[in-house]
């Protein structure tokens, strides 16, 4: 993504008519704006160019920052390839932390391969809860000669095939530095992260909580959702999993909830847990449907209830995937599941369409959540998060308990999060070519542009002058396409008898 510097000059002059890729319309950029960088990004695919907005595991194992310390936290992993990306002279040196979810042969396989590597260390986070996982994917790097750190929040296991030919996303940090006198004492995102990985029982993780607590993280315009298991209630309630996110919405604002066009909230994942229509209708999509007037009893009734989308892929777009039926070992849903859930979840189900996202053929391990309003993004949920009770928790005792099973960690965004830099602020889906010919700024770059506070406000207060755009690169069309009479999802434990793409069947 292309960013550069800009001064007074440039942002006064600053005029573009490029198309933008919105949804539903071409949309025309006629005013003085500016764009800024909103941390999402997608994985890089095999043997797609011109792909701007893009990471390959390489670029952010060896480019994003030198580091001399990294924690990893993931669900599977292969060692042995991770290392292989990491540049040479690190592989035995830089000190290399990794929590997993792995369990039975291959923990015992990936202990096997860690003991080529004397600084790597192991980590298995306790899982209290029977069917939970550790599928939480993040990664934070240190640079400890220049007293720097960046981290990643994403979608991808540490394994070959996750990174090859499949949809990924990520949310890449600024670059953080140390606390100064300026500095907040401490921000809400800090407070989150901590929270967070102050609940993994391993005491190792306490040297990094340590290490973060010197980096300002007020720089980071996301919002985190985290998942611990347990059974958690009191003030905890709103801490985790869809009650965070319950939580988070009814305080944001611009969420226009009160015009009589209606929302869509869009669910996009790669895997789906056991669950009736109870708890997909009256909490998950609850908790996504929240906006801070729906949080009143009074105006609640009175407003149009979004629509629920459900975007999962077909066993078309399995078949004429990249990989083929092999694509479908990574969208585990049981068939059995889907013969109760089907007759709630098929009118809500959409295809996987991504055309001019560029990612049609890649089969989605990526998982995001969204709530859009005509042409505009209200807000963006990108983390580890499928479409499960065991992820997003479940609530019990009344809606006094919530519990969850598994760790899973996610990033929020919404215009809010830029409302200091203008008062004029919105989010919009976007194509790569559009990424690829516009200047993308760091929201640093925006404050540097006009150190002098009167004339931001005459620039960027002025409702006839410019405007912000934070363009996230969605990695689905919109609009999204329903299910048609003949489409069905996919389920990965039924027999292909008919050839994918590849020529090949798929047995059980």
């Amino acid at each position: 993504m292309a960013k550069r510097k800009l001064d007074i000059d440039d942002v006064i002059d600053l005029t573009t008519e490029t198309e933008c890729g919105l949804p539903g319309q071409n949309y025309s950029l006629q005013h003085r704006e500016l764009f800024v960088d909103s941390g999402i990004y997608l994985s890089a695919v095999e043997g797609f160019e011109n792909d701007c907005g893009s990471y390959s595991i390489d670029h952010l194992l060896t480019t994003l920052i030198d580091w001399t310390c990294m924690l990893q936290l993931n669900y599977k992993v292969d060692l042995d390839w991770m290392m292989e990306r990491i540049p040479a002279h690190k592989r035995t040196t830089a000190s290399v932390s990794l929590f997993h979810g792995l369990t039975g042969e291959e923990r015992t396989n990936l202990q096997e391969q860690s003991r080529r590597y004397p600084n790597v260390r192991l980590s298995v986070p306790s899982l209290p809860i029977p069917y939970g996982t550790h599928h939480t994917k993040a990664m934070f790097f240190f640079d400890e000669a220049n007293d720097r750190m960046r981290m990643i929040i994403h979608t991808a296991n540490l394994i070959p095939r996750d990174w090859a030919k499949k949809t990924q996303g990520m949310w890449i940090s600024p670059l953080l530095r140390p606390k100064s006198q300026t500095s907040p004492p401490q921000s809400e995102f800090q407070d989150s992260l901590f929270g967070y990985l102050g609940r993994y029982p391993v005491s190792s993780m306490n040297n990094f909580l340590q290490k973060m607590s010197m980096f300002d993280f007020s720089t980071c315009r996301a919002v985190l959702v985290g998942c611990v298991p347990g059974y958690h209630s009191g003030s905890d309630l709103s801490r985790w999993g869809h009650m965070r996110i319950r939580n988070i919405l009814k305080n944001v604002d611009g969420v226009d909830d009160c015009s009589n066009e209606r929302s869509e909230v869009i669910c996009q994942f790669s895997s789906v847990g056991s669950f009736d229509e109870g708890w997909l209708s009256s909490e998950l999509f609850e908790s996504l449907s929240t906006t801070r007037h729906s949080s009143s009893a009074i105006l609640r009734p009175q407003l149009p209830r979004p629509c629920l989308r459900l975007i999962y892929p077909t066993v078309e777009n399995v078949r004429t995937s990249l990989e083929g039926w092999c694509a479908g070992n990574s969208l585990p849903f049981d068939q059995k599941n889907y013969s109760k859930q089907r007759t709630f979840m098929r009118p809500r189900l959409c295809t996987w369409s991504a055309r001019r996202a560029n990612r049609h053929r890649a089969m989605p391990h990526i998982k995001t959540y969204t709530r859009i309003k005509a042409d505009k993004i209200e807000w963006f949920l990108l983390g580890s998060m499928n479409l499960s009770k065991a992820a997003f928790g479940a609530l019990q005792k009344n809606g006094k308990q919530l519990m969850v099973r598994s760790y899973e960690l996610g990033v929020l965004i919404y215009p809010g999060l830029f409302k200091d830099l203008s008062n004029r602020v919105s989010l919009h889906s976007v194509t790569p070519d559009f990424l690829s010919s516009s200047t993308i700024l760091d929201a640093q770059d925006v404050r540097g542009i006009l150190p002098d506070s009167s004339k931001r406000r005459k620039i960027v207060s002025s409702e006839s002058d410019q405007s912000l755009i934070v363009p996230i690169r969605l990695p689905f069309d919109i609009p999204v396409s329903p299910y048609a009479a003949e489409d069905e999802a996919w389920t990965w434990n039924v027999e292909r008898k008919y050839a994918d793409v590849f020529g090949c069947v798929r047995e059980m």
